[in-house]
């Protein structure tokens, strides 16, 4: 069937089939409407009924299907006559205003004695009054007018059918009490939600998306989105077109779409408050702390604590603010928050800040999803999945092996590549220059080897190089401490893209640095990275053939990029077809083949062949021993994944002994500092941990987590990675209260779109399932993040439940499953 666009702020505008068919969790409401039609005409009984609901509840639209269903109604339709107030009220300030414009409906002509005009216009029918608005029309007539009113609606026998967002003052005085039915339109239930955004999907023709809300995942996400935007039928009607899998999934994408949406009309109806209002409500969207109270608003609006209070209930009585106390202990003390959660998002979108949205959505995601949850729930012993988990997510994000040896902080492949560079013509002095420059940093350090080559990188000024080469010598200084500052490493590879244009260089140069930059934006940015592989595959073929070792280099970043966008099925097709071709052009031992074939294994096991993977590094460490140096740090990676995954076989005291081997060996090859170093001591550590050994473990990820601080900051990408284990040990360790100390202050430091953040709040969610106590309490007391705040309420603490913005109250009051 054909259907007209839907029209979520005008519904009268619609066909009224089609407001019918998407019309769900309003039966009752629409059966009693209906019951009242069938009273009134049958008897002088006149029921009159307001629909009160916030914006964009439905009521336009429940008034209009349930005068659709009076006008199909054969018993009926010709019982009635409709007719109805202008929706604005403009220039209705008296009675002979509202029977003008039931005149002018019933296509009568206006007379002196409009009541008997109307009267004779009806005949023997019922005239059904619509009144939206009612709070304006009320207020516009003033007290003289509300009583005409009311006398002329009883002496008519006229029903009235009216909205509201608010129930009017008007309504308590004497005239008007007990007037009216208030019929209550709350956020569309999860099920009614589902039924309406699949339907929606289906009239667009969009039958997988229909399908994928028809799973539990779909549904749980919508019920996370019901829970950001308020659940409104509005709401749904505009995500229902904005919606895809990948918004879905993620939430936050598809709330920041809504929100723009509803820029213009949040806009005018902010700019039509008070300015003692408007400060309120800013203070009560600002921040991560939304549920205030009087006291605490008053200061952050900076308002006297009078006005505030006198100003909140101006904001209550228009439906701007709700306001809870606790249920138990000390309920003097009323917090109060912003009614629609999307009002909230609008002013901290229009601010800037993005983080709590996207802080809540990630929390929803695991909250609602009750499969999701179970997965993660740890088993006896204590924190055995989490640790393992978290061992695949740093697997994952902590030390990409990507064909590219500058991003390793390699010397050993720094030096190779320059040789490499050296023996082609448009690169002999730039090679040159980078075997000189690692030469004399090898004669000259006495400390970290990398750190020297990484300064003298940045000293060279490229002064005897062309132009094209000093560019590349500008990138590999660059993304040679890439993983130190990656701020510093954007802005500079962003500096670099326009060098390379000047220079004329060849484009997959250009699209190197960009496809880099993508890289170093953080998580989230590897769909675009993969993106820009694909165009610098393509640019490379053209210049050089695809068996070129530059050319096959740029594949493997592409194999790799697509593994880290999350489509590891399709990095290992990858991952296998350029490994073939490298064995075939280069041969199996040559160092562009050698680090494709470690990084194809790496992504053989994440797809689920843990033992292939293994032989395959084992087939790779004999051809590294073959080759020896300039191998040797490959060599060292190699290793260093058999030790991991002997502790993914759960032979721990064997890792632990493999790991212990190494670890001299890597600090000759690396020095003490390297970040390789300190990875392969947290490895070490993890393997104790797992080992049973949970306090010497603690002990050397503390020195590990120190030594990572200094060198990155607390912030600083690698340092959260040892932070992040230092909490999985001890979750490990069944120390609930240290385990959440670690957990809040990481998902602070390393907010969502980031795995880990993911993990930190499903540690979260996993270690506050037991039973509270003292001392998980007194480790969260002195948080004030909104994950500690979650963490509180869930161990049973009400002030924290009532201080969380209403999604995530709501979502923590009433978990689906229990």
């Amino acid at each position: 069937m054909a259907t007209g666009a839907p029209r979520p702020f005008t519904p009268a505008g619609e066909d009224a089939r089609d407001l019918r068919r998407r019309t769900v969790g309003r039966d009752d409401l629409l059966d009693h409407l209906v019951g009242t039609f069938r009273t009134a005409a049958t008897g002088r009984r006149r029921e009159h009924s307001l629909l009160i609901g916030p914006r964009g509840s439905g009521k336009s639209h429940l008034l209009a299907v349930a005068v659709a269903a009076l006008l199909d109604d054969p018993d009926l339709a010709g019982r009635y006559a409709v007719a109805g107030v202008p929706e604005d009220g403009l220039g209705v300030t008296r009675l002979a205003d509202v029977l003008d414009a039931v005149l002018t409906t019933l296509g009568s002509a206006t007379t002196d004695d409009r009541a008997a005009a109307v009267r004779n216009a009806l005949g023997d029918r019922v005239l059904l009054l619509t009144v939206e608005n009612l709070d304006r029309v009320l207020g516009n007539l003033g007290p003289a007018g509300r009583r005409d009113l009311r006398a002329w609606l009883r002496s008519s026998g006229t029903l009235v059918l009216a909205t509201t967002s608010t129930v009017p003052d008007a309504l308590r005085e004497e005239d008007w009490s007990g007037t009216f039915t208030d019929l209550a339109l709350t956020a569309l239930a999860a099920d009614d939600a589902t039924e309406l955004v699949t339907l929606l999907a289906r009239d667009r023709g969009d039958h997988a998306a229909a399908e994928l809300l028809a799973g539990a995942t779909g549904r749980a996400r919508l019920a996370a989105l019901g829970h950001l935007t308020g659940g409104s039928p509005r709401s749904w009607t505009i995500l229902a077109g904005l919606l895809d899998e990948r918004s879905l999934d993620e939430l936050t994408p598809a709330v920041v779409r809504l929100v723009e949406r509803l820029v213009p009309h949040h806009q005018q109806l902010l700019w039509e408050l008070p300015p003692n209002e408007q400060r309120v409500v800013r203070a009560l969207a600002d921040g991560g702390s939304t549920t205030l109270t009087v006291g605490d608003l008053s200061d952050r609006a900076d308002l006297g604590q009078a006005v505030t209070s006198t100003t909140l209930k101006r904001l209550a009585a228009g439906g701007w603010v709700t306001s809870a106390k606790l249920r138990t202990g000390d309920r003097r003390r009323t917090w109060y928050r912003l009614r629609d959660p999307l009002l909230r998002h609008h002013v901290q979108d229009r601010s800037g800040q993005t983080q709590p949205l996207a802080q809540a959505a990630a929390l929803l995601r695991v909250l609602l999803d009750p499969a999701e949850r179970e997965r993660h729930r740890p088993a006896e012993p204590p924190g055995t999945d989490l640790l393992r988990e978290l061992a695949a997510t740093l697997d994952r994000v902590s030390e990409p092996l990507t064909p590219n040896p500058a991003l390793r902080r390699d010397v050993d492949g720094l030096q190779l590549l320059a040789h490499q560079w050296q023996a082609r013509e448009d690169l002999t002095y730039l090679g040159t220059d980078l075997v000189e420059l690692v030469d004399r940093a090898r004669d000259g350090s006495t400390g970290d080897l990398a750190e020297a080559v990484g300064a003298l990188l940045r000293a060279a000024d490229g002064s005897g190089l062309t132009a094209p080469e000093a560019v590349l010598l500008d990138l590999t200084a660059v993304t040679w401490d890439a993983h130190r500052d990656p701020a510093a490493t954007r802005a500079a590879l962003a500096g670099l893209a326009p060098a390379a244009g000047e220079t004329g260089l060849l484009r997959p140069l250009d699209t190197t640095i960009a496809a880099l930059a993508a890289e170093h934006t953080g998580q989230g940015a590897f769909d675009h990275a993969r993106e820009l592989h694909e165009l610098l595959v393509d640019l490379r073929g053209e210049h050089a053939g695809r068996l070129h070792p530059a050319s096959l280099a740029a594949r493997g970043d592409l194999a790799w990029a697509t593994a880290m966008a999350g489509d590891v099925a399709g990095s290992l097709a990858l991952h296998e077809e350029v490994v073939a071709d490298a064995v075939d052009a280069l041969g199996a031992i040559d160092p562009t083949t050698l680090r494709l074939r470690q990084s194809q294994a790496v992504v053989r096991g994440w797809a689920g062949s843990p033992e292939p993977a293994a032989e395959e590094v084992v087939a790779l460490v004999a051809d590294l021993e073959e080759v020896g140096a300039p191998g040797q740090t490959d060599l060292l990676r190699a290793r260093a994944w058999l030790g991991r995954d002997l502790g993914r076989q759960g032979r721990y005291d064997e890792q632990v002994r493999e790991l212990e081997r190494l670890l001299p060996e890597a600090v000759t090859t690396y020095g003490a500092s390297a970040h390789t170093v300190r990875f392969l001591r947290s490895d070490l550590a993890a393997a104790r941990a797992r080992a049973g050994d949970h306090e010497g473990a603690a002990a050397d990820l503390d020195a590990v987590v120190a030594d990572a601080t200094g060198a990155d900051e607390p912030t600083g990408t690698l340092a959260l990675h040892h932070r992040a284990r230092r909490a999985a040990v001890a979750v490990g360790a069944g120390d609930r209260a240290g385990a959440l100390r670690f957990l809040v202050a990481l998902a602070d430091d390393a907010p969502p779109p980031r795995p880990l953040h993911d993990w930190c709040v499903l540690s979260v969610l996993a270690v506050t399932d037991g039973p509270a106590d003292a001392a998980v309490t007194e480790a969260l007391g002195a948080e004030t993040g909104l994950l500690a705040r979650v963490a509180a309420a869930r161990a049973g603490d009400e002030e924290a439940l009532v201080a969380l913005p209403p999604e995530l109250a709501a979502a923590l009051d009433h978990p689906p499953g229990g």
